[in-house]
């Protein structure tokens, strides 16, 4: 991830040999095909949801209910696409409070809690790859055999299934049936620190106010 004028952006679109569903807070950047808009307008520095606005909040509000153990931190819809925050926890993690009262974000949260997360998480990665014999195996076969396991990890099952109904509406509602809505992928970085988190949850949060830059 990197931080461009003051942007928290998602700069790869995935994390080589990450196990997405061990513990840590993903920062996750959905587009649509062709940047179509969507999901609504930006009025007066305020997201204003069109019908399949609506129907996309309701799908990422539903997303705690798929499982567990994920979180659905903050996010914000956009006229062509969406910033969220999932955070994948344990048994010892204690959900992070960060409070925004229209200015700055007030850091209430443990120094090390999200730091601690990424570290478990790390761990849990490393033992997917040793679990696996991932490194027993040449690059490229070590490449193809990940991507096949990725597909059935938390992070690309949650946000497949959210792409797969989303589409569904938008082409009902439009009489496109078949028709591709989103981009292929989508963009993720793995929150490594409480002060990342802390920047990357404003940035959603102000998103709107800076739609015209």
């Amino acid at each position: 991830m990197k931080n461009y004028q003051n942007k928290y952006r998602s700069q790869t679109n995935r994390w080589a040999f990450w196990d997405y569903s061990a513990s840590a807070a993903y920062y996750l950047t959905v587009v649509t095909k062709n940047k179509q808009m969507f999901f609504g307008k930006i009025i007066e520095n305020e997201m204003q949801l069109s019908e399949i606005g609506l129907f996309l909040k309701q799908q990422l509000d539903n997303i705690p209910a798929m499982l567990g153990n994920i979180m659905l931190d903050t996010y914000v819809i956009m006229p062509d696409h969406f910033h969220c925050m999932l955070i994948i926890s344990d048994d010892d993690f204690v959900q992070p409070m960060a409070n925004y009262n229209g200015g700055d974000v007030v850091d209430t949260i443990h120094v090390d809690t999200i730091h601690e997360l990424y570290l478990r998480g790390l761990r849990q990665s490393k033992l997917f790859t040793k679990n696996h014999h991932l490194h027993e195996l040449s690059i490229d076969d070590r490449i193809k055999q990940y991507k096949k396991m990725r597909r059935k990890m938390t992070i690309p099952l949650v946000m497949g299934k959210l792409k797969m109904q989303v589409s569904k509406q938008i082409n009902i509602l439009n009489n496109t049936p078949g028709k591709t809505n989103w981009q292929h992928d989508y963009y993720d970085t793995i929150i490594r620190t409480t002060k990342d988190y802390i920047n990357i949850r404003k940035y959603i949060v102000e998103n709107p106010k800076k739609w015209k830059r």
